[in-house]
C-alpha cells in the first residue's frame, strides 16, 4: 500500500472533523474564570480623561522669548547665585582639630604651692595636684586630656610635669632641672611640650666663662626625653604653629641688634625669617598663631618719635605687609607687653593696650582693627588673657606697675561687662577644652 493510498482512505475523516468544529477539554475551566473576574473599570481608560485629538493633532511651534526677558531672567539666576555664595562664604569656618571653638572646661590655677581647678558654672573648686613642692603654672593640652605645671626644687629651679586631668599618673618630663622657666606649649597632638628658659652655655666654644642664654627645649611628655632646638642666639616665646606644630615660631634676636620673628621646621631642622629684626626695635606679646595656622600677631615696639608701638597681623609665610590692627588715636602710647591671644574662631584678638592715662585689655578685629570692646583697671599694668574655649568670655590676670599679680578678673567678650569669680587667686590661668555635646 502507497502513501496516497493511506492518504486517500483518511480523507473522509479529516474533512469531517475540519467542517465540525470540536469543543476543546478546556472550554469550562476558561469560561469558569471569566464568569469569577470583574470587568475593567472606565475610569481606567486613558481616552476618557485625555482627548485623542490632543495627542494626534501637530504641536504649535512655542512663541519666542523677547532678549529683554531672556536678560532679566539670567539677571535674577545670576543674584541667586551670589546670594548663595554670600550665605556659604559668611558660614564659619571649619578649623583643623584640635583647635576652633569648643565646650568650657575646667579653669586650672595655682594657689599656695599647689595647683586647683574650678567650674566656671558653680564656682566650686577642688585639690588636683598636692604635695610638699611647690607646684605653678597649670597648663592644659589642647584637646583638654593632659595638664602641665612645674614644680620648683633645690637652689630655685624648676622641673615640668604633665598629669592627667584629674591630677593622676604625674610624670617627670624634664630630665635635668631647668632655670628660669618662662613659659611652654603643648603641641598639637600633646606628645611633646616647648619649654622657654635660661641655659647655662659658653661665652666662647671651649672659653671656661659661661653665660645664661634664652633657649627653647623640647620635652615628651612621656619622659622619654628632653632636648634643646640647637638655634644659634636668643630664642624665646615658642608657639606651635597649627594644624600639625611642625614649626615652631619664636621670638629672636637681642633689643640692641633688633628683634624679629623666626620659624624653627622640626622636620628639616631649618630655620626661616618672618619678620626681618631692626634696630632698636623688640617683639612684645610674642609671635602668636591663627588658629587655622596663615596668621601671626605681634607687637613691635621701639624708640621711634610719635606711638611707639603697635599690633601687627601678617602672613606666617611672610609675604606682604604687615597690617596694622590697632586704632588711630592720638592718646595711645603703645601696646607693648601682654600675651596677645586669638579668640578661638579666629575672627578677634585679645591683647594689652596702653593709653596715656592708663592699660586697658581690649577685644578686636584682627582684620577690622578699631577701639573694639576694653576693659580698664587702674591698677592694671599688663596682663595674662586667656580665651574661654567657647570664645564667650576672657579671663584676665591683671599685674600692677612693680609686676605683683592681681586677682583675676572674668571679663564678656561679647558685652564688656566682668563678671565676678567665685575663686581666688593670682596666679596665670589656663581654661580646659573639652568636645561640644
Amino acid at each position: 500500500m502507497t502513501t496516497f493510498d493511506r492518504i486517500e482512505r483518511r480523507m473522509p475523516v479529516l474533512l469531517d472533523e475540519l467542517v465540525v468544529a470540536q469543543r476543546p477539554d478546556y472550554l469550562d475551566s476558561i469560561l469558569g474564570q471569566t464568569e469569577r473576574t470583574s470587568q475593567r473599570p472606565g475610569w481606567t481608560f486613558i481616552e476618557r480623561w485625555l482627548p485623542m485629538s490632543a495627542l494626534t493633532e501637530r504641536l504649535a511651534p512655542a512663541p519666542r522669548l523677547p532678549w529683554r526677558t531672556i536678560g532679566a531672567v539670567a539677571l535674577i539666576v545670576l543674584a541667586l547665585v551670589a546670594g548663595a555664595i554670600l550665605i556659604v562664604g559668611n558660614q564659619p569656618r571649619k578649623l583643623p582639630a584640635p583647635f576652633g571653638p569648643a565646650a568650657n572646661g575646667q579653669i586650672a590655677y595655682a594657689a599656695d604651692g599647689d595647683i586647683f581647678t574650678a567650674d566656671p558654672t558653680t564656682g566650686d573648686s577642688r585639690a588636683l595636684v598636692t604635695g610638699p613642692g611647690i607646684d605653678t603654672d597649670p597648663v592644659y593640652s589642647r584637646d583638654g586630656t593632659k595638664i602641665a605645671f612645674t614644680r620648683t626644687v633645690a637652689g630655685g629651679q624648676r622641673e615640668v610635669y604633665t598629669a592627667d586631668v584629674d591630677g593622676g599618673a604625674a610624670v617627670l618630663v624634664t630630665t635635668e632641672p631647668i632655670s628660669s622657666v618662662s613659659g611652654y606649649e603643648f603641641s598639637p597632638d600633646g606628645t611633646t611640650i616647648a619649654i622657654a628658659s635660661m641655659a647655662t652655655e659658653p661665652l666662647e666654644p671651649d672659653s671656661p666663662v659661661v653665660v645664661l642664654q634664652e633657649r627653647i627645649s623640647l620635652a615628651n611628655v612621656d619622659g622619654s626625653g628632653l632636648r634643646s632646638l640647637g638655634i644659634e642666639g636668643p630664642a624665646r616665646a615658642p608657639s606651635f604653629r597649627p594644624p600639625d606644630g611642625r614649626e615652631i615660631a619664636f621670638e629672636g634676636g637681642s633689643p640692641s641688634e633688633g628683634e624679629g620673628i623666626f620659624a624653627y621646621d622640626l622636620e628639616a631642622g631649618s630655620l626661616r625669617t618672618i619678620v626681618e629684626p631692626t634696630a632698636g626695635f623688640e617683639v612684645t606679646g610674642g609671635p602668636s598663631f591663627s588658629p587655622d595656622g596663615s596668621k601671626i600677631a605681634y607687637g613691635w615696639w621701639g624708640s621711634a618719635a610719635g606711638p611707639n608701638s603697635r599690633l601687627y597681623v601678617i602672613d606666617t609665610d611672610g609675604a606682604g605687609a604687615p597690617l596694622l590692627v590697632e586704632p588711630p588715636v592720638s592718646n595711645l602710647l603703645c601696646c607693648e607687653g601682654g600675651q596677645i591671644a586669638w579668640s578661638n574662631d579666629g575672627t578677634r584678638l585679645a591683647h594689652f593696650r596702653i593709653y596715656d592715662d592708663g592699660g586697658v585689655v581690649a577685644i578686636t578685629r584682627w582684620d577690622t582693627g578699631g577701639t573694639g570692646i576694653e576693659l580698664k583697671s587702674p591698677a592694671m599694668d599688663d596682663a595674662s588673657l586667656t580665651w574661654s574655649p567657647d570664645d564667650r568670655y576672657l579671663l584676665v590676670r591683671p599685674t600692677d606697675a612693680a609686676e605683683s599679680a592681681l586677682e583675676q578678673v572674668l571679663f564678656d567678650a561679647q558685652h564688656g561687662a566682668t563678671v565676678p569669680t567665685a575663686w581666688t587667686t593670682t596666679s596665670t590661668p589656663s581654661w580646659q577644652r573639652v568636645a561640644i555635646k
